[in-house]
């Protein structure tokens, strides 16, 4: 069973990276929402390790590319999906632009829909939760349900070597075969 307590201050630090660059390309990205580990992570042990962002289809890759060069970002590269690594192979992404803000990591997604159908499509429950503006949100109705009982649902489909990863870094839960709950929408906070 996890205990929610107050966010981290190094959480909140990274919340206000994460929104320092959302504001920075506002004009460029398209239904931006960063989602998965980031807000997982700030929620469950304080920090995390990299933000991804994930944005619309119709998103310009070479207008954020140009955007994030001008604005000075470390670390920039654009990757297609046929060059990607086994982590963002995926049929719901197109490409992921890396690059370096404040120290902290940070991959753009471009989705081949929207944010939330590629969202929709996390094998695994734990990390089907959002962050947008100012607000840590469940994107699954159980998500507290599932989270107090210590029940992660998984995917047929999921990578074994993430799932290892996952369950090394959350050691006390329980990773089950569930059917994942529809997405919910109105449940958000921030401590």
């Amino acid at each position: 069973m996890f205990i929610l307590t107050q966010l981290s201050v190094r959480a909140i630090q990274e919340q206000d990276l994460a929104d320092t660059v959302l504001e920075a390309l506002a004009e460029v990205l398209i239904e931006p929402i960063i989602a998965g580990g980031a807000p997982r992570d700030w929620l469950l042990q304080g920090r995390c390790k990299d933000i991804d962002i994930f944005v619309h289809s119709s998103t310009n890759p070479d207008l954020v590319l140009e955007k994030i060069n001008n604005l000075g970002y470390s670390s920039v590269r654009y990757v297609k999906s046929c060059d990607l690594t086994e982590d963002y192979r995926s049929p719901n992404i197109r490409s992921v632009l890396f690059f370096t803000f404040e120290g902290l990591p940070f991959q753009i997604i471009f989705c081949t829909e929207s944010p939330e159908q590629c969202i929709n499509n996390f094998p695994l429950s734990l990390s089907k939760i959002t962050y947008k503006d100012n607000m840590i949100i469940p994107f699954i109705k159980d998500y507290f349900k599932l989270l107090g009982e210590g029940v992660v649902s998984i995917s047929p489909d999921i990578r074994e070597s993430y799932l290892e990863r996952i369950k090394f870094k959350y050691p006390n839960l329980v990773y089950r075969d569930l059917e994942t709950p529809p997405p919910r929408r109105g449940m958000a906070f921030r401590w």
